[in-house]
């Protein structure tokens, strides 16, 4: 029995390294001809593997991007939460948003727009449950962030934390600050102000 549990264990690991492998050709692939610029015969041949076992892996090439989103999105996700973590809750949180709002601008952001700009590619990406659980938990992270400023007096409680965390995503996600280039920096701190402005509590405007 345990023959066979090591068995499984190092064949699950073995499917650990190769993903890895996969996913790391494809953001290299990203990064030097963008979405739609090569084919998943070309991954293969990169990584080494056949084509069907690459189909073992990953059935799609839109699963590769979901996949990829979803690392990335993680990854994101554990940055934020070491992010400036010595401020006091709603300078933390402002903080935060403020890394959000020029994150396109990280060197590792390219592989991932263009994925973003790829016509159509999203709204299938969404539909993968890798997408979805990255989503959510960035999601509920962020809410942890507002509850705190919140539980602190900082931000008003009207609004549940899951709820005004996810107006705030929404906002965010909606807003571009790539045509400011000169004072981005600027553009960025009145955007932060605009989105708080009525969000702090009387006491601590």
């Amino acid at each position: 029995m345990s023959a066979i549990n090591t068995k499984l264990t190092l064949r699950g690991r073995q499917r650990v390294v190769q993903d890895t492998n996969i996913l790391e050709a494809a953001w290299n692939l990203l990064a030097e001809k963008g979405y739609e610029g090569w084919t998943l015969a070309e991954l293969a041949e990169r990584v080494g593997i056949s084509r069907r076992t690459l189909y073992h892996h990953f059935p799609s090439k839109e699963a590769i991007a979901a996949e990829t989103i979803a690392q990335s999105k993680i990854k994101r996700i554990e940055e934020l939460m070491t992010f400036e973590s010595d401020l006091d809750p709603i300078n933390r949180l402002k903080a935060v948003i403020r890394c959000l709002l020029t994150r396109n601008y990280n060197s590792d952001s390219g592989p991932v727009r263009t994925i973003k700009d790829a016509f159509g590619l999203m709204a299938k990406i969404k539909s993968f449950a890798s997408y979805q659980k990255a989503d959510k938990l960035f999601h509920d992270r962020f809410a942890d962030l507002v509850a705190k400023a919140q539980s602190h007096g900082q931000l008003t409680k009207r609004y549940p934390a899951t709820y005004l965390a996810n107006l705030l995503i929404e906002m965010l996600r909606g807003l571009d600050v790539s045509q400011q280039r000169e004072n981005r920096s600027s553009v960025v701190n009145d955007v932060i102000a605009i989105l708080f402005d009525g969000l702090t509590e009387p006491e601590h405007t």
